[in-house]
């Protein structure tokens, strides 16, 4: 996995005893690399920032009075997976997940460069 901070960089899986796979983001409106710190050494690459996406289809949902993509319930699930992976790491075997949530729908590559043209504003 890339790093979770950021938009962008490549995910790599595989199926049981089959070759990794790995899907770049670099193609997609919101996974080309648009910012790098002041910070960081010079050999550190740009990443792909676009962190106010969330914050723009919350406050567009709130206008519009339709549901958002950013629930508590989606927060307090996804935060339960990523603790079992933890865990199971640690620990070996699998650890069962047991909160549930509707998965929102996808936000597509149009409506979300409608956000960032505040289109939908």
């Amino acid at each position: 996995m890339p790093d979770p901070n950021f938009f962008g960089g490549a995910v790599q899986y595989t199926e049981k005893g089959g070759d990794w796979i790995s899907v770049a983001a670099d193609d997609r409106p919101f996974g080309r690399p648009n910012w790098r710190s002041p910070n960081w050494a010079d050999h550190m690459p740009k990443q792909a920032n676009y962190r106010c996406l969330g914050v723009a289809e919350l406050a567009s949902a709130v206008l519009r009075g339709t549901p958002h993509r950013s629930s508590g319930a989606l927060a307090s699930h996804a935060l339960e997976v990523k603790h079992a992976i933890l865990k199971a790491g640690l620990e070996g075997g699998a650890i069962a997940v047991r909160s549930r949530v509707e998965r929102p729908a996808p936000l597509s590559d149009v409506d979300a460069m409608a956000l960032w043209a505040e289109e939908a504003f």
